[in-house]
């Protein structure tokens, strides 16, 4: 029976309402969080907001919530909205988390977004985070790619998947190396692996010899510098500046790549 509550509507007919399966997959985990706050702090879940189809727009947990637990339902009607507005209205907050939108946009068929919440879910199985994901494909990170990510506008480049895939191939061979900053160390192997001027397999052998020497770098710049330091030792042939090449590399790419700036900016301080 639905009862009105000024602009909004009380009802207990949960079978009228229908979830969108490009919006989040999570409710189960999402209703039992919001079952912990009502027993906890007494919290009564905000209305949720639905479409002329009754489609839910927004609040698809508290409404598993409310309809697990048969407590009546508040909700708004506002005609014509669509799950884009839902991602559009998340944009601005903070209740989505940055796999949410990779995974409404890939159940909505977009295929960049398809091959990233692929990629990242095969990479997480080797034990690689959503960050050091997006950084194989993007060679960027932080805001600048989130922001894409999260607004529709994430493009793959030619070749991103494959060259992602072989440097987890290469971080691979690293995984026994103790690091205090495993984040900065991976991306620091990971420049490497892009440079002309590094042999990859000699990296992998001095890196070995030294495994202690990773315990206290501060950044992937400061890894890159370590690297150099036992790239070198023993060598019989020219010294290789790889500090030198990355930040030519980085000064080569951040007219397109928002995640050097970073780096440059710490290279300035140095």
């Amino acid at each position: 029976m639905n009862k009105p509550n000024g602009n909004t509507f009380i009802t207990d007919e949960f079978d009228k309402f229908k979830l969108i399966d490009s919006n989040r997959n999570d409710w189960e985990l999402r209703a039992k969080n919001i079952a912990k706050s009502v027993k906890k702090v007494n919290y009564i879940p905000a209305p949720i907001i639905v479409n002329e189809k009754y489609e839910i727009i927004d609040g698809q947990a508290r409404f598993t919530y409310c309809k697990q637990t048969k407590t009546p339902i508040t909700y708004l009607v506002i005609k014509g909205l669509t799950v884009d507005d839902c991602v559009a209205m998340n944009a601005s907050t903070t209740r989505w988390v940055i796999s949410d939108y990779i995974e409404s946009y890939a159940q909505r068929g977009w295929n960049d977004y398809v091959i990233l919440n692929e990629f990242i879910k095969a990479a997480k199985s080797k034990g690689y985070g959503y960050k050091e994901s997006v950084w194989t494909l993007t060679l960027s990170e932080g805001s600048n790619s989130d922001d894409k990510i999260k607004n529709g506008e994430f493009v793959l480049k030619s070749g991103a998947v494959k060259r992602a895939e072989e440097i987890m191939v290469y971080w691979d061979k690293f995984k026994d190396i103790p690091t205090n900053r495993k984040k900065d160390f991976y991306k620091a192997l990971g420049y490497c692996y892009l440079l002309e001027c590094v042999d990859n397999e000699r990296l992998v052998r001095k890196v070995h010899q030294f495994p202690r020497r990773y315990l206290t770098i501060s950044s992937a710049t400061d890894a890159i510098d370590v690297f150099e330091d036992v790239y070198n030792d023993r060598n019989r042939g020219d010294y290789v500046y790889i500090e030198t090449e990355f930040f030519k590399y980085l000064d080569s790419t951040s007219a397109s790549n928002g995640a050097s700036t970073a780096i440059i900016n710490k290279r300035a301080k140095r």
